[in-house]
């Protein structure tokens, strides 16, 4: 008799797995780009906390794990609609269509994505008040130090030409020096 309910309940978890895969398939077809957006979010919130917990983080960060998902979630959509160009472009599964498919895939999507999610994860950060001011200073300094063009503008001897550029670049730096808080922009 426990042989007879182990295989119930294995049945009974098949039968909720094919119901919902059947709901899955309905709103994939009838909502594609919602369905899209919500499996985004969900497989990403579940990827993250599981990356969280085989770091060896101590405690588990929420607000990393839904700044992350929300980027998934949103990013989907627009993947999905990638997907279908490529298979509308190279339809079908054969190696000489999923080898270009593939390279045109990584170098446009991951272009694009991999910045467009670091600003989103530092813009969030920012928005939350989390971000922590001193370590990006900390950081700032040192790539200062290691910056060939900060380099040599300190050893240039003060009768020599700027650059060509060094005016806009300075403008530049300002501007951007001018939209973070003022214990970031402090002198050196």
């Amino acid at each position: 008799s426990g042989a007879g309910a182990e295989l119930g309940g294995r049945g009974e978890a098949l039968d909720r797995m094919q119901r919902m895969n059947a709901v899955f398939r309905s709103a994939s077809s009838t909502r594609p780009l919602g369905t899209a957006a919500c499996t985004g979010f969900c497989v990403m919130a579940v990827g993250d906390a599981v990356a969280q917990r085989s770091a060896g983080e101590k405690q588990f960060d929420p607000q990393r794990n839904f700044v992350s998902a929300a980027y998934n979630g949103l990013a989907s959509p627009a993947f999905y609609r990638w997907y279908q160009l490529m298979d509308r472009l190279a339809p079908g599964v054969a190696i000489r269509t999923l080898v270009p498919k593939v390279l045109a895939s990584q170098l446009v999507t991951t272009g694009l994505n991999n910045p467009c999610y670091l600003l989103w994860c530092n813009v969030a950060e920012a928005a939350c008040g989390t971000a922590d001011w001193a370590a990006v200073r900390s950081r700032r300094r040192l790539l200062a130090d290691r910056d060939p063009t900060q380099m040599a503008t300190r050893r240039r001897s003060s009768t020599s030409a700027p650059p060509p550029l060094a005016p806009l670049r300075c403008r530049l730096q300002r501007c951007r020096l001018q939209r973070l808080p003022a214990s970031v922009t402090q002198p050196l």
